[in-house]
C-alpha cells in the first residue's frame, strides 16, 4: 500500500517534481522541490529514490582508507546516479509486490 501511494504522489506531481523538465525526477529535481517539502510521500520518494528509479549514469571517486599503521590505501568507489521516469512509478507496486512474494 505504501508503494502504491508514493507511485501515486510521484505519478500526480511528475511535472512538479522534474524541475528541469527532462523526464527524469532525480535527486537534485528532489532537493529543489520547495512547495512539497513537508509531504510525506516526498520523503519516501527521496528515501527510495534507487528501488523506484534506474541508474541514468555513474562516476569513480577516491577516496583514502586508513587501514592501521599508518598505512594508506587509495579506494576507487563507483557511484551511480538514479532518475526516475514515468514508466518506473507506474511499475514501483507490482516490483514492490513481486520483491516480497519471493521472500
Amino acid at each position: 500500500a505504501k508503494a502504491a501511494a508514493i507511485a501515486s504522489f510521484g505519478q500526480e506531481n511528475f511535472c512538479a517534481l522534474d524541475r528541469d523538465g527532462d523526464g527524469l525526477i532525480t535527486e537534485e529535481d528532489l532537493k529543489s522541490v520547495v512547495d512539497l517539502k513537508e509531504h510525506t510521500a516526498l520523503v519516501d520518494l527521496c528515501n527510495q529514490l534507487n528501488a523506484i528509479g534506474h541508474v541514468i549514469g555513474a562516476y569513480k571517486s577516491c577516496m583514502v582508507v586508513h587501514c592501521g599503521g599508518g598505512l594508506l590505501y587509495p579506494v576507487t568507489v563507483i557511484n551511480r546516479k538514479y532518475g526516475i521516469d514515468r514508466i518506473d512509478l507506474q511499475s514501483y507496486p507490482q516490483r514492490v509486490a513481486a520483491k516480497y512474494r519471493s521472500w
